[in-house]
């Protein structure tokens, strides 16, 4: 299942969130849950919201840190780097680079992904790329 895992991010950085060259990967009922979003995202509705982080991010990239399985659910503990080259949910580009932490859960049914969990520190990129201050 790591191997999947590893898969997935490698991926989905190469083809910068287009996922619709990914279904090998994905389950036809895969559902993305993201803060703030209170209803799961289907394949086609996150893929706009994830080709935007690499249209701001062109050099987007994740770096896996830990991975824990548990029957057939595993988190992962995410490194994200990048360079805000591009313009970021109305924010132009500040050519400021990025590293936050993210922990995601993926859960995996017939050796595909059915579902992921995503927390990512947001108000670190924000903070990052200055269009939220930084705490004194």
């Amino acid at each position: 299942m790591k191997k999947l895992i590893e898969e997935y991010y490698r991926k989905m950085d190469a083809l910068k969130g287009d996922y619709s060259k990914m279904k090998e990967v994905f389950n036809d009922e895969m559902t993305f849950h993201f803060p703030g979003i209170p209803t799961p995202l289907n394949v086609e509705q996150f893929q706009g919201p994830a080709q935007g982080i690499y249209a701001g991010f062109s050099d987007f990239n994740h770096s896996i840190e830990d991975v824990i399985v548990d029957g057939n659910k595993i988190a992962c503990r995410v490194n994200i780097t990048g360079t805000h080259n591009g313009d970021f949910q109305g924010i132009p580009a500040s050519n400021k680079s990025i590293a936050v932490g993210a922990i995601t859960i993926f859960r995996i049914e017939n050796n595909r992904l059915s579902e992921h969990w995503i927390s990512v520190d947001l108000l670190g990129i924000m903070t990052q790329i200055g269009a939220v201050p930084a705490n004194p």
